[in-house]
Parts: structure tokens; C-alpha cells; sequence
């Protein structure tokens, strides 16, 4: 649960699709880099860098991880993503996620076709427990993978209206979970900047109930803390132009402990409008 946070759940940050006119205003690029840490101790960074061209869009991300479990242990992943921003919102056309440690490794590509998931292979294979809730084909149409919804559904009905940005139910598909993400706005906040440079504004607070569709084990302790907790936050920023927002800070509780995600620094360009530079 924890190696799925730090890689895969980007689906937090994930509104449903926003109208034309909003969607079109994607960043050109991004790039940032977020420290992880869980239960308190330092587990590394994951590097993210998007591209919007054309109105298509690739997305990367690298994380290398190290913490003592027992032994010093090291963990690196990478995820990938691309599609098409649409006048209805993100249509991903493929989704990949791998990861290596010094005994295992293994990796994960999807898919899509028109708005829905039309193939997923892994190596190695996924296996799949007989008392899981089975994923069928209704439960991954129009869903998002996880890293397309990190940086380009996030929106505003209008620049500066921050607490629409929150008000939203997300269907969201990783290869082997489907659940949906129902967000309500908790609070907006002003980050203060920390040394003589850095992002100086208003932070939108988004509480995050995480309901399990298909593809987990309803008896699991995890399934059920989680779609318990009313414990997980993720705050988001606005870009220059005003109506998307992209993600600043991520808290999800765990039965074993809190796992975090925070930004240390954020480069981001858009066409015509001013740069938004964020180092902490």
C-alpha cells in the first residue's frame, strides 16, 4: 500500500473533466519534485515532469526510494503517461509503471481506447485472490490512470473560485484497483514562502473519501481503513492563469503510519502568463 502511494495514487488530484474552455489551458510544462516521507521518516524524492503539445500530453515521474525495514532497503520506480487533452477533458492513451529493488522488479502497461481501459499486461503476472471483488468491463470505462489525473483535471469553474475545485466525485483505474474518489473542499490556506524565493498564495484544501469499486478484497484491514478514514488531504495550487491547480501536498493516513507527499520545488510555464516558481 505504501510503494502504491508513492507511485500510483496520483489519483487524488483527479476532479472530473473540465469544460473546453478550461481544459484548454493546460500548462505547456511542468516539473517537480516532491519529498516522500512516512511515519515521519525521509524515504527520498519522486521527480515528475509533464509536456503539452499540440494538445497532446506525456507525463514522466522517477522516485528512488531508501528507509530501514529490518535492513536498509532500496526501492526505484518510474511511471509514464500520454493522450490527448480533449474538449471534455484528459483522454489517456497508455499508462506504465516499474519498479526494482535489489530482489524483485516488475512492471505494469495499460491502454485505451475512446475514454476506457482496453488492455493491461504485467510481469509478472497479476495475481488475482479468488475473494477479490471482480473488475469488469463497466468498471473501467471512462476512468482515469493515476498520472494523468495528477496534473491535468484539477479545475476551477471560474479563476480564482477555489472552492470548486474540490466538489467532485473521481473514478480512477491503476491496473488492478478501481475505486472512485469523492473530494469536498476542506479550507483554502496561503503558503507563506520559506527563504527569498518561492510560491506565495492560496492553497486549496481537499478532503478525500476513498470508496473501493472493484479489484480489492472487502474483508482486507487496508480496504477497510481506507474507505473508512476521513483522514486524507491533498492540497493544490492554482498556475498563473487561475483555473487549474496542480498538486502542492498529499497526507493519507495508513494503518501503519502516514504517508506524505510535499513539493520542494515546482517550475511551471504557460504560454503568455507569468512563471510560477516554487522552491522550499
Amino acid at each position: 500500500m505504501v510503494s502504491g502511494f508513492l507511485f500510483g495514487s496520483a489519483g487524488l488530484f483527479a476532479p472530473a473533466p473540465a469544460p473546453a474552455a478550461q481544459i484548454q489551458s493546460a500548462p505547456g510544462k511542468i516539473s517537480a519534485v516532491y519529498q516522500l516521507r512516512f511515519a515521519g521518516l525521509s524515504l527520498g524524492h519522486f521527480k515528475i515532469w509533464s509536456n503539452v503539445q499540440e494538445g497532446r500530453y506525456s507525463l514522466q515521474g522517477q522516485g528512488d526510494l531508501r528507509f530501514l525495514a529490518g535492513l536498509i532497503f532500496e526501492l526505484k520506480g518510474g511511471t509514464a503517461s500520454s493522450g490527448v487533452i480533449s474538449k471534455t477533458g484528459p483522454l489517456p492513451s497508455a499508462f506504465s509503471f516499474s519498479f526494482q529493488s535489489k530482489k524483485k522488479k516488475g512492471q505494469l502497461v495499460m491502454k485505451f481506447n475512446g475514454g476506457s481501459v482496453s488492455e493491461v499486461a504485467s510481469q509478472p503476472p497479476i495475481k488475482i485472490s479468488s475473494t477479490a471483488v471482480p473488475v469488469t468491463n463497466k468498471h473501467v470505462k471512462g476512468v482515469l490512470d493515476p498520472l494523468t489525473a495528477l496534473f491535468y483535471s484539477a479545475q476551477a469553474k471560474r479563476p480564482g473560485q477555489h472552492d470548486s475545485v474540490c466538489n467532485k466525485r473521481v473514478p480512477v483505474y491503476d491496473g488492478l484497483y478501481r475505486f472512485d474518489l469523492q473530494l469536498s473542499h476542506k479550507r483554502t490556506v496561503r503558503v507563506v514562502r520559506k527563504g527569498k524565493s518561492g510560491y506565495v498564495g492560496p492553497a486549496v484544501i481537499c478532503r478525500v473519501k476513498f470508496i473501493p469499486v472493484a479489484g480489492h478484497k472487502p474483508a482486507a484491514s487496508n480496504t477497510v481503513f481506507m474507505s473508512q478514514t476521513d483522514d486524507i488531504e491533498v492540497w493544490l495550487i492554482p498556475t498563473p492563469e487561475g483555473r487549474m491547480y496542480v498538486p502542492y501536498h498529499v497526507s493519507i493516513p495508513t494503518p501503519y503510519g502516514t504517508a506524505q507527499a510535499t513539493s520542494t520545488a515546482m517550475n511551471i510555464e504557460m504560454a503568455g502568463q507569468k512563471r510560477v516558481a516554487l522552491v522550499r
